[in-house]
């Protein structure tokens, strides 16, 4: 049986396709999960703050600031950063 060549496009419409049947708590969860892990499992604090400035981007501004807290009290040496990312994240969202 001759199957076209997988191509982009041929890509692009499954994977739209996936996004468009795919409940979006679900998207969201497997976005999450990415960055998201049990409190104290991250290897080290470019890690976690890695994680946390993705949270912040991606707009899940609690997880972010909980990992940025998280990251302050294990890694005492990134505390003031850490902090100062928290304080922005305030700042941003305060009206």
């Amino acid at each position: 049986m001759n199957r076209p060549p997988k191509t982009s496009s041929t890509i692009d419409s499954k994977h739209r396709f996936l996004i468009k049947t795919t409940p979006l708590s679900k998207v969201r969860e497997r976005f999450l999960s990415a960055f998201l892990r049990p409190s104290g499992l991250h290897d080290s604090a470019e890690e976690c703050l890695a994680a946390a400035s993705k949270l912040e981007r991606a707009g899940e501004r609690e997880q972010a600031t909980s990992l940025y807290r998280q990251a302050a009290s294990k890694w005492p040496e990134h505390r003031t950063y850490a902090m100062n990312c928290i304080a922005s994240i305030d700042e941003k969202y305060s009206t």
